[in-house]
């Protein structure tokens, strides 16, 4: 695990943003590329953990981490749809 982390911190400095939202649209894309639901599944947990944020001490609800978010269930829905496009 710590070596994912280093690697997701590791792209996320290449590319110029935070490693967590690397981890947000990774998580995303994967689950939204299974299906249709898998995308629904996403947006939900995408909004309850910015909530589950909001009422944290500490923490704060991230309009970045949602957006970060939509990028991977809108990547992982379009790759779905070209496979299944290839397919048929």
């Amino acid at each position: 695990m710590q070596r994912l982390l280093q690697l997701v911190n590791w792209l996320g400095k290449l590319i110029g943003v935070r490693g967590d939202y690397i981890l947000h649209f990774g998580v995303c894309f994967l689950s939204s590329l299974t299906s249709y639901e898998g995308a629904w599944a996403a947006f939900g947990a995408s909004l309850a953990a910015e909530y589950k944020d909001s009422i944290t001490p500490g923490k704060f609800w991230s309009w970045w981490d949602l957006f970060a978010d939509g990028l991977g269930i809108t990547a992982g829905l379009a790759v779905n749809m070209a496979i299944k496009a290839i397919i048929n």
